[in-house]
């Protein structure tokens, strides 16, 4: 599961972080991006 997955999935459902067009949902997708990047930098 990826790290956008796992934030998304905690928020509730009116945030409407499923829709591609989100604003929020692309946000969470770029900070994902990046928390994963440091994941594999750290281990």
């Amino acid at each position: 599961m990826s790290s956008t997955q796992r934030i998304t999935d905690r928020l509730p459902e009116f945030y409407k972080t499923r829709e591609k067009n989100s604003l929020l949902k692309q946000f969470l997708d770029g900070f994902g991006q990046s928390l994963g990047e440091t994941e594999r930098d750290v281990y």
